[in-house]
């Protein structure tokens, strides 16, 4: 999935999308997006990204913290913070999902060794 996605996706949650329209505001929204995109990337322990157009290797529970990421610091850019508050809460979440770890452990009973056995 490309950056750009991601963009489009976070700005569609936010009810942004009509901004997608307007030239001029999307540029602005656009430009500062990569670094966005790339400073919740690199939380996510994604690889960070230079431009909307580069592509990002991540899972989808990743991808999905990412858009809601990226919700979160457009909402805060722009002082939006009803809608700051939900998608922190939901980057949060998401986050911590996308960033456990499994583990198997196994139930083994102790064993004791005899000299000479």
């Amino acid at each position: 999935m490309k950056a750009f996605d991601i963009y489009k996706r976070a700005m569609r949650l936010l009810g942004y999308g009509d901004i997608l329209n307007d030239e001029a505001l999307r540029q602005r929204f656009e430009e500062q997006s990569a670094e966005l995109i790339s400073q919740i990337a690199a939380d996510l322990h994604i690889q960070e990204i230079s431009s909307l157009s580069d592509e990002l290797e991540a899972d989808t529970q990743q991808l999905e913290a990412l858009a809601c990421g990226t919700a979160m610091l457009i909402s805060l850019i722009e002082g939006d913070s009803s809608k700051n508050r939900i998608f922190t809460a939901l980057y949060n979440a998401k986050r911590a999902s996308s960033l456990k770890t499994k583990a198997i452990i196994a139930d083994v009973m102790p064993q004791t060794e005899v000299d000479g056995q």
